[in-house]
């Protein structure tokens, strides 16, 4: 992670300190980082379709 994420000053969630977020469905890329939290998203649109 870049230098100036150690110095931000973040946000709470449930009583921990987030200062770096990953926003990925790679799971080559949220395995290889060391950041604070995950956000993934299901990459495709439910359909109505049967």
């Amino acid at each position: 992670m870049p230098e100036e994420i150690y110095n931000a000053s973040g946000i709470n969630i449930f009583g921990k300190r987030l200062k770096s977020l990953v926003f990925s469905t790679d799971l080559a890329i949220i395995k290889n980082n060391n950041a604070d939290g995950v956000i993934a998203v299901y990459p495709f649109t439910p359909s109505n379709i049967h």
